[in-house]
């Protein structure tokens, strides 16, 4: 396992730079994912990590040994691709085996090894299968366990669950998860699903067009992103355009106190869609667009008194949906919002709460 040490990264093509003095410690055994939009980074940065682009400044580091022009091969590094990239000639056991006969390791450590991730791959069934043999799921197994029998100090992985299916991929980042966690390793992951990264990580770096906007636990970026742009990437909000009036936060007619905000502001809030509270008499004044029943909850598609509009989750009721055109109050939970300077770029709410602890 190594710590992952970078300093003023920078990477240009041609006149185009991409990413320009990124600056990143990633602890060592950790699963840090980078994520973010298509075009924004992340891969461009996981391949400098990797070897394969060039460096055009800054510093990278495993522990304390400088790996800017270290070979690819000599990073010690294992490597799981979108297209999992296992050999077609190759049996699942002899896919597994062949980073460790580029090593030369002794052919009963060898086995001793490619028993052992089989197994914790829970694919030992299919070893002798050719990869044509086996489902997307198993061949991405096939490459984890590849990547990790050779038991490398750093283990990075590109998009490695988007070319599987919706349930697929729900399983696999379990998997993904709980390996990750018994063998230990230092783990960077490139994704640009949300949801899989909330579901796998124990730090994300939220990137937008080479920098980093919020770096932070899954529950940090979801509860105080950085500003609007993390806040409407991490999960699904409302943005709402507000004022601040004698201390209070007016929505149209409705008014609520937030410590963080001073009087004669703009502000913009993040509330999320199961942060508001449907009833009938308290609240902003709203009336019911379009409904859709989804099971355990109910999305619901209002229009507030302001005349913006906001979506809405609640458990589903046994009675009926509230109909269409049904004017209705909406309160907030006031804890969990998040409050905005005007130009969404800083959250006054984790600015408060950070000068009072």
């Amino acid at each position: 396992m190594s710590k992952i040490i970078i300093k003023d990264a920078v990477k240009k093509y041609g006149n185009l730079t991409i990413i320009d003095k990124l600056s990143l410690d990633i602890p060592e055994g950790s699963l840090f994912t980078l994520l973010g939009p298509s075009g924004c980074g992340k891969t461009t940065l996981l391949r400098m990590i990797a070897g394969f682009n060039s460096i055009e400044g800054g510093d990278f580091y495993f522990d304390d040994v400088r790996i800017n022009d270290l070979d690819p091969s000599k990073r010690d590094i294992g490597m799981v691709f979108q297209n999992y990239a296992i050999f077609p000639h190759l049996s699942v056991e002899e896919n597994v085996k062949f980073g460790l006969r580029q090593r030369k390791v002794s052919e009963a450590e060898m086995q001793e090894r490619t028993n052992r991730f089989l197994a914790l791959m829970q694919i030992d069934q299919y070893r002798s299968r050719m990869p044509d043999k086996l489902s997307g799921g198993q061949q991405q197994r096939v490459a984890l366990a590849r990547a990790l029998v050779i038991e490398p100090k750093v283990l990075l992985m590109d998009e490695p669950l988007s070319n599987l299916d919706a349930k697929l991929r729900v399983d696999m980042r379990s998997a993904i998860r709980d390996i990750q966690k018994n063998v230990g390793i230092t783990t960077v992951y490139v994704t640009h699903d949300q949801e899989e990264a909330m579901a796998i990580s124990d730090f994300i770096a939220v990137m937008k067009e080479g920098v980093i906007q919020h770096l932070g636990t899954p529950k940090e970026i979801y509860q105080r992103p950085a500003n609007v742009f993390v806040a409407t990437f991490i999960g699904r909000t409302n943005i709402i355009d507000a004022k601040v009036v004698d201390g209070n936060v007016q929505i149209g007619n409705y008014q609520f106190a937030i410590n963080a905000v001073t009087d004669s502001q703009k502000v913009k809030l993040s509330i999320r869609p199961e942060e508001f509270l449907i009833n009938d008499k308290t609240g902003i004044k709203a009336k019911v667009v379009d409904s859709v029943f989804l099971g355990l909850n109910t999305h619901y598609y209002l229009e507030i008194e302001t005349g913006e509009k906001v979506e809405v989750i609640e458990e589903s009721s046994i009675t009926q949906l509230l109909e269409n055109g049904k004017e209705v109050y909406l309160d907030i939970k006031k804890d969990k919002i998040n409050v905005f300077d005007e130009a969404g770029l800083v959250n006054l709410v984790a600015q408060y709460e950070k000068k009072a602890s």
